[in-house]
């Protein structure tokens, strides 16, 4: 019926008298366990619990009887009996009486045992309570696998005939087969439109491979990532603008197929859904790809006229971009991604003031284009050292910070949590510099307990790897982030 009520396994053959219905509470804490049993009792069922204090006729602890000599602790067995119940079941009683029986105890642990499911788990934290466990991430633009890491963990895992399907060329990442997903009880499911065409990589005479991605960018792959070698606009002048060959998202993604994967797990109302618009829906970050980070950081100071002209040329490709995308799926989405980096290791690469001069207005343009196509949540995606612009995230409409890079200046994750913790909600933190590639089984569950226990409490926490999981982490640490998770995050938190 449910995994939190486990019936006594019998063998085919056996035959016994139907006289009592007694089964046992699994990974139940005590508090939802007499809140079952006393709405059974409200009910008229009455069910007695071994692993009561007090003696209940026949059914009690053994505690409560009279020995000779001293008891023994018998810990093995209070753990055994400490949530089998036992019903005893008239033999006047027919089977229709038992199947009413059985919808009373069904009905009374639906209200207090049973888990929520992933999209209840996911939306409570999101509402800043505190839901049954912490949720858990992995599989999304940001919480995915890079190439060479996910075939590692496959092989771990016994799962290398798995086939591995790419998400990024850009950014060498993969999706997460579903297998992977439900084995680790991911609550997430992320939707996304592929690419119409994939880049064609080509040699060069030195052995480099190469390709041209949709902004003419060319790029370079190499130590498992697609790095810029050319920017295409960075001696361009501010009459080149209308001459680029600007990207039309409806040519350079397929949305045919997204509308029916997202109204199924809607349907099946499982799973949180996360929604990736394609792009990042960058315009900071698209703009320097093209420009280069030092021409577009002398723009923003002394050429302010190309600055903006190209900032609004990327604001409304993303926004058509954005268009597409949620008049297919925006009705179904939980969450909507967007990614803007806009910090280092140390800070934000601008000043507050310059931020909100020429960023901000059009990052809260987008925001405030995608709230009015769907009712998701805005996840927003910055690595770095982002604690100096949240604020003005927030004023725009932001709610959901990821990855929290937590080796950052600033970013420490109890500090966060003060500070913004009622009017953000975390999504990531688990650290992918040090610990995840370098620490050990043990540093990286305790790693896992201190997230949860400075950002869990009354939910907005959502728990992933800071950014990808990179190719240099050994996947046993990778099973270690999930154990622990699951070890570490049912509420009320202890970690």
């Amino acid at each position: 019926m449910f995994p939190q009520i486990r019936l006594a396994k019998r063998h085919v053959k056996e035959g016994y008298v139907g006289s009592s219905l007694q089964f046992t509470l699994t990974d139940t804490d005590p508090a939802k366990a007499e809140a079952f049993l006393n709405a059974c009792a409200q009910r008229g069922v009455e069910i007695k619990c071994f692993g009561a204090k007090e003696s209940i006729g026949f059914t009690s602890p053994w505690e409560s009887r009279q020995y000779v000599n001293t008891i023994h602790p018998l810990p093995k067995t209070r753990r055994v009996l400490r949530f089998l119940c036992d019903f005893r079941i008239p033999l006047t009683f027919t089977l229709e009486d038992c199947k009413i029986i059985a919808a009373v105890i069904r009905q009374a642990a639906e209200e207090f045992i049973v888990d929520m499911n992933s999209r209840e788990r996911v939306l409570t934290a999101l509402n800043h309570e505190e839901p049954d466990r912490v949720p858990v991430d992995c599989g999304g633009r940001q919480t995915t696998f890079m190439v060479d890491s996910y075939e590692n963990f496959k092989v771990h895992l016994g799962l290398e005939d798995l086939p591995t399907k790419m998400m990024s060329h850009k950014w060498q990442t993969v999706y997460v087969d579903e297998q992977i997903l439900e084995r680790f009880s991911i609550d997430c499911r992320h939707v996304r439109p592929p690419m119409t065409t994939e880049p064609e990589l080509f040699e060069t005479p030195a052995g480099e491979t190469l390709f041209v991605d949709e902004w003419v960018v060319k790029r370079k792959v190499e130590a498992g990532y697609a790095s810029i070698i050319e920017y295409p606009l960075q001696t361009a002048v501010l009459e080149d603008l209308e001459k680029y060959p600007w990207p039309d998202p409806a040519e350079m993604l397929d949305f045919s197929s997204i509308k029916g994967q997202a109204q199924q797990l809607y349907d099946q109302g499982e799973y949180a859904i996360v929604g990736c618009m394609g792009s990042p829906g960058n315009v900071f970050e698209q703009s320097w790809y093209l420009r280069g980070l030092t021409e577009f950081f002398m723009d923003l100071m002394d050429n302010k006229d190309f600055a903006h002209a190209l900032l609004s040329k990327i604001l409304e490709i993303r926004k058509r971009n954005a268009k597409l995308f949620l008049g297919e799926v925006g009705q179904y989405l939980d969450v909507i991604q967007l990614a803007d980096d806009l910090a280092m290791q140390t800070g934000p690469y601008m000043s507050q003031a310059m931020y909100q001069e020429m960023i901000k207005p059009y990052q809260a343009e987008l925001v405030q284009f995608v709230k009015e196509l769907t009712p998701a949540r805005i996840y927003y995606h910055s690595c770095g050292a982002v604690s100096a612009l949240l604020d003005d995230l927030i004023d725009i409409g932001v709610e959901i910070l990821n990855p929290v890079q937590v080796t950052a200046t600033g970013m420490a994750t109890d500090r966060l949590k003060k500070r913004f913790g009622k009017r953000l909600s975390f999504w990531g933190a688990i650290d992918t510099t040090e610990v995840l590639p370098q620490g050990t089984a043990t540093e990286v569950k305790r790693e896992v307990a201190k997230r949860i226990r400075e950002l869990g409490p009354g939910g907005g926490y959502v728990l992933g790897s800071v950014h990808n999981m990179q190719n240099d982490i050994p996947p046993r640490n990778i099973m270690a982030m999930f154990e622990a998770a699951a070890r570490f995050g049912k509420y009320p938190l202890n970690a």
